[in-house]
């Protein structure tokens, strides 16, 4: 009588090695992106085979509901840790093109309430004290306005020419002030009363001393903002309205939450957050890690403008020295990414995922240290540059499986 044969049944181990093996021989086939459990690719690289799998340069794709997919370059792997194990495998995928038209941060308000009551209606007044962009002088003075509303307690008010940078020095007037408006706003950013008048003059209450840098600003009653950040936005990584979006799955005008007393709403508020869009199965593959960004050293709304902050993202900018340009003043936010390690400017170009012949700006979450609005970005040529934090240029996210 002979023996009736039963079907081997792999243990958990022997399935993740097949499965282990079943896409290093995709992966050597060049066949990577068509790769469809992003939970057996997180399993690979668990099971710390994921250089081999997905070497430096492989490309694997995620669906997205707003793009169709997105494509995501391997630029490292055990490079960015995960927290509290630094022995865990970890793989790096940086998108390989960019979406367009989204601004770094947007324009802030110049004066915020940061008292518990409102600001009456009333007259009120400020001095610009090396108050130009960049600090200069031109504009120097004492200026007054009237609010017929009270500015509640979290809102502010700005100035729609204060800090704007001009072509050349003969630009530069106290004219441009008193040809300028003031805007209120509540709490929530939106807007309490608009084109107020403004004048030379000391009436009212004196609000104290506006200006580029940190040191020179004097708040006597409120808080005053660079008026730099003013004018063009904040290059704080942390506080950005693109680290907001890139790691938010919330719906159209939900996502976006005040994060300093100057903020205001950026421009593409009123899209859904970029999570949102991305398949479950890819994301409960990305893993959050802890991402080191350089201060400006000009000014920051918690009073620090030397050396780095971190921040933990599940999906975050690289910085100048992970693009291969370099540290920002000295300050390392991470190491040179082997995928760009060596890499020329043609090979960090990013084109729009949208329009996928057009070279496009994008930005880098670097700040440009020496002022307190531009943000490092590539320009269209692969060239590291640095532009108003305002611009709707391009985001192209990183991530990290563990």
């Amino acid at each position: 009588m002979s023996e009736i044969t039963k079907p081997i049944l792999l243990d958990e181990t022997g399935q993740r090695i097949a499965d282990a093996l079943e896409l290093i021989a995709i992966a050597q086939a060049g066949e990577a992106a068509d790769i469809q459990s992003w939970a057996s690719v997180q399993q690979i690289v668990r099971n710390g085979l994921g250089p081999k799998a997905f070497p430096v340069g492989a490309r694997l794709t995620s669906a997205h509901s707003s793009y169709t997919s997105i494509e995501w370059d391997v630029v490292a792997h055990n490079q960015h840790k995960k927290p509290g194990d630094d022995s865990a495998p970890t793989m790096t995928l940086l998108m390989h093109a960019c979406i367009y038209g989204r601004p770094f941060d947007a324009l802030e308000l110049l004066w915020a309430n940061t008292g518990e009551s409102a600001l009456p209606a009333g007259t009120y007044n400020f001095t610009l004290y090396k108050g130009g962009n960049g600090g200069r002088t031109e504009e120097d003075g004492t200026y007054q306005f009237t609010t017929t509303e009270p500015i509640p307690a979290g809102g502010g008010w700005t100035h729609n020419k204060v800090g704007n940078s001009y072509a050349t020095a003969g630009d530069y007037k106290p004219e441009n002030i008193t040809s300028g408006v003031v805007t209120t706003y509540d709490a929530s950013g939106s807007q309490i009363e608009g084109n107020l008048t403004v004048t030379a003059g000391n009436g009212g209450t004196s609000l104290g001393t506006a200006s580029n840098a940190q040191g020179d600003i004097v708040d006597t009653v409120g808080k005053f903002n660079s008026v730099m950040r003013r004018a063009y936005g904040s290059n704080h990584w942390g506080e950005s309205a693109a680290r907001q979006w890139l790691n938010s799955d919330a719906a159209a005008n939900a996502w976006w939450t005040k994060q300093t007393v100057f903020d205001l709403p950026p421009s593409y508020a009123n899209q859904a957050g970029f999570l949102s869009g991305l398949d479950a199965d890819f994301l409960a593959a990305v893993g959050p890690v802890d991402i080191v960004t350089a201060y400006n050293t000009v000014y920051d709304v918690n009073g620090t403008i030397t050396g780095t902050y971190t921040t933990r993202d599940r999906f975050w900018l690289p910085s100048r020295v992970e693009m291969g340009y370099g540290p920002e003043n000295s300050i390392s936010e991470g190491s040179v990414l082997p995928y760009y390690d060596g890499a020329s400017e043609t090979d960090k170009i990013k084109y729009d995922i949208a329009s996928p012949t057009i070279a496009r700006y994008w930005w880098l979450r670097s700040p440009q240290p020496w002022l307190a609005y531009n943000v490092r970005c590539v320009y269209p040529s692969g060239a590291l540059n640095n532009l108003n934090a305002n611009n709707g240029f391009g985001l192209a996210a990183a991530c990290v499986i563990y």
